[in-house]
C-alpha cells in the first residue's frame, strides 16, 4: 500500500467513523508521514463499518445497516452499490468487505454479514457493473450462531491469494483457545 493509498483509507476512516471535533486531537497524534484528509463528508452514511479502495480510486463502504456504498472522485453516490437484508441488532450486520486482488479484471467484492432469515453469519461475493452489485452467490454460509457480542466480521487478502475472515467468538469466550473451532 503506497503513501497516496494510506491518507485515502485513514481520510475516508476519519470522515465516516469518527467525529470531525476529534480531528485536531488525532492531527498531534499522527505518525510522520501522514496527515488528516477527508476524502468524503455526508450525514448520509449509515453506521460505517468497513471500506475497501479499489485500484481506479472508488471506495466501497459497508453500512452495518445493510449497504455498500460507493464514494467516487469524492462524492458519495445515490444509488447503492448493494442493499442486503441483513440483522443488524447488536453487533450483527454488514461487518466485512474486501476486493478480489483481481478486481480491475473481475469485479468481485466479498461482503461479511449476519443474514437476517436464516439468522446465520455467512460471506458472500458479488461483481461490479459498474457502480452497482449484480450476481450474488454465497461463498460461506452458517459461519456460527450470531451472538449478541464478539462477531467478528473483518475481511482481507493475503499475500497467497487467499480470502481470510476474523469470525470472532460470538460469545463463546472458551473457544477461542480451541483450535478446532472457528
Amino acid at each position: 500500500m503506497n503513501l497516496g493509498t494510506r491518507r485515502v483509507a485513514l481520510g475516508v476512516f476519519i470522515a465516516c467513523l469518527c467525529s470531525l471535533a476529534i480531528a485536531p486531537v488525532l492531527a498531534d497524534v499522527m505518525p510522520a508521514g501522514y496527515r488528516l484528509e477527508p476524502v468524503v463528508r455526508s450525514v448520509d452514511l449509515d453506521q460505517p463499518q468497513a471500506l475497501a479502495v479499489a485500484p481506479d480510486g472508488r471506495i466501497f463502504v459497508a453500512e452495518k445497516t445493510g449497504k455498500v456504498r460507493i464514494v467516487k472522485d469524492g462524492v458519495l453516490l445515490a444509488q447503492p452499490f448493494v442493499s442486503l437484508s441483513v440483522s443488524s441488532s447488536g453487533e450483527e450486520g454488514l461487518l466485512g468487505i474486501a476486493l478480489d486482488p483481481n478486481f480491475s479484471s473481475n469485479g468481485h467484492v466479498f461482503l461479511y454479514l449476519t443474514n437476517s432469515s436464516p439468522k446465520t453469519n455467512r460471506i458472500v461475493r458479488y461483481t461490479a457493473d459498474g457502480d452497482v452489485g449484480t450476481g450474488a452467490f454465497i461463498v460461506l454460509d452458517d459461519i456460527g450462531a450470531p451472538a449478541a457480542t464478539e462477531l467478528g466480521g473483518a475481511l482481507a487478502f493475503g499475500s497467497d491469494g487467499m480470502l481470510y475472515a476474523s469470525v470472532g467468538v460470538m460469545g463463546a469466550n472458551a473457544d477461542a483457545q480451541d483450535l478446532g473451532s472457528l
